[in-house]
């Protein structure tokens, strides 16, 4: 019920799940991508957190939750420039882009974009679907940029004391 609360709890906001076929996203040469592997999972831990420091309503990733990215079939990976430094990060599992996320100190070069096209082409099935929510605009705007739709919506709701 947009612009209503529930209970009186403000709207805080929307979760919404983005699809796309791969065969409508644009066309773009691709980054090379490292496959997270036990041998290089610590540098991925840290440049996720990194990644997501500043997004508000994002986790950090600990340990454990590293390890059950193995247990439950995700893909990670890392991109690195030409000198090994690692610059994104991605998280697949299945037909779904899990994560994207971009070191602070390289954004604003469009890397972002390559690197979603370059993951979501790493998804074995037609469509490809994912998860944002509303008020990560920058993600919207990237996410509409390659032909993603919402399919479904669903509200937050919370209360600030």
């Amino acid at each position: 019920r947009e612009g209503e609360d529930v209970a009186g709890l403000p709207h805080a906001w929307d979760t919404l799940r983005l699809h796309a076929r791969k065969d409508t996203l644009p066309e773009d040469d691709g980054i090379p991508l490292t496959p997270v592997t036990p041998e290089n999972d610590p540098v991925f831990q840290r440049l996720y957190n990194r990644c997501f420091a500043a997004v508000p309503g994002a986790a950090t990733m600990d340990r454990q939750q590293l390890l059950s990215l193995y247990r439950e079939g995700q893909r990670a990976f890392l991109a690195m420039d030409g000198a090994d430094t690692p610059w994104g990060i991605g998280l697949l599992r299945e037909n779904e882009l899990r994560a994207i996320g971009v070191a602070p100190a390289f954004r604003g070069r469009g890397l972002s974009r390559r690197l979603a096209l370059s993951l979501l082409r790493l998804c074995p099935g037609e469509t490809v679907e994912l998860t944002v929510v509303s008020t990560n605009a920058p993600a919207l705007a990237l996410y509409d940029s390659l032909g993603f739709r919402v399919f479904e919506k669903e509200a937050a709701w919370f209360s600030l004391k």
